[in-house]
């Protein structure tokens, strides 16, 4: 099936149909307009736009390097993709066809470029445009060759652009509070996330904190009326430590090869698992609308 971006984009915040889409902007019925980059869909409030706050950190964080974080070469992270794409390859099993999937803050698109197998149409949404660029190319090489489900959206993820009940599977890495959000906020969030759920659907979040704060994720997710399946640790706290101690040398070629030895972290994820949830750095949580 063929996607357009009227059948799946609103009006952030009020929801309002897209009436016009030109050559650079989209219009919607409340007389809101939006930039259409490169064929991006810029789908911010002007206000959120020019405020000094996140959207600004995350722009200038994406500019001035070129992967953040250093996903690709990091073993626990690599794990946590793993895990993720695991659940959504679940979650389409369950659904029984290949889905309507959201990523949101997919960042510069590791894990959105391998969910293409399970997608009908899967839309990689982040604050930033120049990670949504990146994550388009690096998606687009994911799938040359291949039918292509791929759409890329600029928004919030506290005012997402998008129709109501209209995914079948959306996951949120690292991000209620990884995006550096109020409590608030978080809230906010996860009600706009149930709302463009379908009414048979899923999700999976992830995120990294302290594990005395890991006990917040549950409250902050019952503010909507999903199941929660489940809530558990990836106990990749020894790897992360692990990291620190070689900090020193990680610029050298026998450091980068340790960090990047996943079978060296799923070792000290067993023993991490041995110990205790206090030795998870990454929580997760899956949950589902019926």
């Amino acid at each position: 099936m063929t996607y357009s971006f009227t059948s799946f984009l609103c009006a952030p915040d009020s929801q309002s149909e897209i009436t016009q889409i030109t050559n650079n902007q989209i219009i919607a019925a409340d007389n809101t307009s939006y930039p259409l980059i490169d064929g991006i869909p810029v789908m911010l409030k002007k206000e959120l736009m020019e405020k000094e706050d996140a959207t600004v950190f995350f722009e200038n964080f994406y500019q001035s390097t070129e992967e953040p974080w250093d996903y690709s070469e990091r073993a626990a992270e690599l794990l946590r993709h793993d895990y993720v794409v695991e659940q959504v390859a679940n979650f389409s099993k369950l659904l029984g066809r290949k889905a309507v999937i959201l990523d949101i803050g997919c960042s510069l698109g590791h894990i959105t470029a391998r969910l293409h197998p399970y997608a009908d149409l899967l839309i990689g949404m982040d604050i930033s445009i120049t990670a949504i660029k990146k994550a388009r190319q690096h998606c687009l090489q994911a799938v040359a060759g291949q039918n292509n489900p791929y759409q890329f959206v600029v928004g919030s993820a506290t005012e997402l652009p998008f129709k109501s009940d209209f995914f079948d599977i959306v996951v949120a890495s690292d991000g209620l509070h990884g995006w550096h959000l109020s409590d608030d906020l978080q809230a906010k969030v996860v009600k706009e996330i149930y709302r463009v759920m379908k009414p048979v659907s899923y999700a999976v979040f992830t995120d990294y904190l302290h594990p005395r704060l890991h006990a917040k994720i549950e409250p902050t997710l019952r503010n909507v009326p999903w199941h929660i399946d489940r809530i558990e640790p990836l106990y990749d706290r020894l790897w992360y430590r692990f990291e620190s101690l070689l900090k020193a040398f990680r610029h050298t070629g026998w450091a980068q090869k340790a960090l990047a030895d996943k079978s060296f972290a799923l070792f000290l994820k067993g023993v991490a698992k041995k110990i205790g949830k206090s030795q998870s750095k990454h929580i997760a949580a899956i949950v589902h609308k019926k």
